[in-house]
């Protein structure tokens, strides 16, 4: 859709007109670019949280697909009540600690959709003080694999948000909010 917001601002401020083809195409484009697939050889994790509020009770999932987009293997469970950007690094080291204690291949792609927390990963950005400890967890189980992370649209990481969603709505079917 942005392609044809894209095409409506050429036509109203520069008075310039695609051709109907032209402006479809772009568009597959633009779908198919925001599809993730891993390549040949790779085992992926998505990994998601989800909460009601900021902090609550919260629920983490994850996903690990094959290079054929076939899930091997997937997690979900309850954090307790915490802030979005603890739990997102948990699910990070938590789909990490699988991979490692399951081995699961040798390359290895980390995808979320949570900027910060693929940034702190990579150590392209300071980490808060309070999350120092699951990230140095991370980097110490990151430094015996290979692997990278790689940030992802919230529409290509369904599988994960999906998984958290339901631990997060059976946390609160069980432990109402106050």
């Amino acid at each position: 859709m942005w392609e044809v917001w894209k095409e409506r601002n050429r036509r109203t401020f520069e008075g310039t007109v695609l051709n109907l083809d032209k402006v479809i195409h772009l568009v597959e484009l633009s779908i198919w670019s925001s599809i993730s697939v891993s390549k040949e050889g790779y085992i992926k994790l998505n990994f998601d949280e989800s909460s009601i509020g900021n902090p609550s009770p919260i629920g983490i999932g994850g996903a690990f697909q094959d290079s054929d987009g076939d899930v091997l293997l997937s997690f979900a469970g309850p954090i307790g009540v915490a802030t979005a950007n603890s739990t997102e690094l948990l699910a990070v080291l938590k789909g990490l600690e699988i991979f490692r204690d399951r081995y699961l291949g040798a390359i290895f792609l980390v995808e979320g959709d949570y900027f910060n927390v693929i940034r702190w990963c990579r150590k392209e950005q300071l980490v808060p003080w309070e999350l120092r400890s699951p990230w140095l967890k991370i980097l110490d189980i990151s430094s015996s694999i290979s692997v990278s992370f790689s940030h992802i649209y919230r529409e290509t990481n369904g599988i994960a948000d999906m998984l958290a969603k339901v631990v997060c709505r059976l946390l609160l079917f069980v432990l109402p909010m106050m």
